[in-house]
């Protein structure tokens, strides 16, 4: 005999089954969906690769880079549009994504230290300040492209060691000193390449 109760039971099982079959199907559309979508934009694609974004809108810069991986170079440039327009954490998000297409390379390292570095938008009393984790993460970094530049161009190089004068790892230290270190070897790049305007944009700032 079919109570009121049971009968009611029975009806919740099965919307609950339904429901659940549902859910499946929309989860593998979704999933579908995606693999579509990659296979047809490229970008998207790269993206996936990358684990970050890529922004359209972002003028057609490109500062050039040792990198066997186009890819890496997309991401390269867009970390420096982002770090030129003040937006440092989308600008190490992208370093770090060109890291991850390319782990050799040099210059996607020193870009991430050079967005992690201390700018003119976070100030204390008038100094540019780093927190202590920023400044291990940007010596980390500027260690490591040091450590993979013997391939890279004489340019390339001279960027990677006058980086390597900005942090030396320890939160406790005086900044100054380190900032006005960092500002000579960067007059030095600049005057040693007159007409790369990057080399003197990074010198002026």
């Amino acid at each position: 005999m079919v109570t009121p109760f049971s009968l009611k039971l029975l009806i919740l099982i099965f919307f609950t089954a339904l429901t659940a079959c549902d859910n499946t199907d929309l989860a593998e559309s979704s999933s579908e969906a995606v693999e579509q979508a990659s296979s047809v934009n490229p970008d998207l694609q790269l993206a996936t690769r990358a684990g970050a974004p890529l922004f359209s809108g972002m003028s057609d810069y490109s500062m050039e880079i040792t990198t066997p991986e186009p890819g890496a170079q997309r991401y390269f440039s867009q970390g420096m549009v982002l770090a030129f327009a003040f937006n440092h954490a989308e600008s190490v998000r992208s370093f770090r994504a060109a890291q991850k297409l390319d782990p050799s390379c040099a210059m996607c390292f020193w870009g991430e230290a050079l967005a992690t570095g201390p700018n003119i938008n976070v100030t204390s009393n008038g100094k540019a300040v780093m927190s202590a984790a920023d400044r291990k993460a940007a010596y980390a970094a500027a260690q490591k492209a040091l450590t993979l530049m013997a391939g890279v161009t004489e340019l390339e190089q001279d960027y990677i060691l006058a980086q390597a004068t900005r942090f030396n790892g320890d939160a406790n230290t005086d900044r100054v000193p380190l900032d006005i270190a960092y500002a000579g070897a960067m007059e030095a790049v600049s005057e040693k390449y007159p007409d790369n305007y990057d080399a003197a944009s990074l010198f002026a700032e």
